[in-house]
């Protein structure tokens, strides 16, 4: 590769790193079924959104530039890693609400009794991540699209979503760390310094697994609960705190607490 064409992606990968992942708050936990790379590289292809971009918009993306943003040589193996992850956007069934929506696409809000707006939810929609307009190119890039029902969550959002900078994402390294940083994302408001995210045992999992995944419930805490926490511990210098929530004897839920104390804070939401 020449000096100038170095010099150049270079440039580019500088210049995504201050790229904003935006999402809404309701998919932080819907991507439980993607592997850890498969959701590393939909955060990237989900960069290039912009605040105008339309829904059936077409996105290229070189694959050398994504192999040298996740440190990754140029060898066929990982050229091969990244065909099975398009394959894998393409083809892993998501599982994402099915919310009421206007005319012109948008979700449909109404007042609760509290006086808070909320989207009403009429059932579930088994979808992917891509959409039709998806081709491995020989000039060696990747033309995207994501599906309809996907971009819903994803552009031109307005309310209940939150952003990360690229370059933060780019820290964290673990599939259920990446995926208890959105939930986290998702909770926080007004910038507190104290998140609170609460679920029962099922929906923990669903966040973590998918729908179709169990596992039992002290080796989900040992390996995906208690890994993610410390993992986002070390990589972002939060604290975290856990508690068991019980009904009698009976483990039902999780109560976790992220506490941010750090000064200068990156991230956006």
């Amino acid at each position: 590769m020449s000096k100038k064409r170095d010099r150049e992606m270079l440039d580019k990968l500088i210049s995504r790193d201050g790229y904003i992942v935006s999402q809404d708050n309701l998919v932080a936990g819907g991507f439980g079924m993607l592997s850890a790379f498969e959701h590393r590289l939909l955060d990237y292809c989900i960069s290039f959104i912009r605040p105008d971009s339309k829904k059936d918009e077409i996105y290229t993306l070189e694959i050398a530039e994504l192999l040298k943003y996740f440190h990754l040589n140029e060898g066929g193996g990982n050229y091969k890693r990244v065909m099975e992850a398009v394959h894998g956007l393409k083809y892993t069934p998501l599982y994402l609400p099915n919310f009421i929506k206007n005319e012109d696409g948008s979700f449909f809000y109404e007042e609760n009794k509290y006086g808070k707006k909320q989207r009403i939810q009429k059932g579930w929609i088994f979808s992917s991540a891509f959409g039709e307009n998806v081709t491995v190119n020989y000039d060696g890039t990747i033309t995207f699209s994501f599906s309809n029902d996907v971009a819903s969550f994803l552009f031109q959002l307005k309310r209940d979503f939150f952003q990360i900078p690229l370059s933060e994402l780019r820290l964290i390294k673990g599939k259920y760390e990446l995926i208890l940083l959105k939930l986290w994302q998702a909770e926080q408001r007004d910038y507190k310094k104290e998140t609170v995210i609460k679920g029962t045992v099922d929906q923990w999992q669903t966040w973590y697994l998918g729908e179709n995944r169990r596992v039992a419930s002290n080796i989900f805490k040992r390996d995906m609960l208690d890994k993610s926490r410390k993992q986002l511990e070390e990589d972002l210098g939060v604290e975290t705190e856990l508690k068991r929530i019980t009904k009698g004897r009976k483990l039902i839920g999780y109560e976790m607490t992220i506490i941010d104390n750090r000064k200068n804070k990156k991230m956006i939401s």
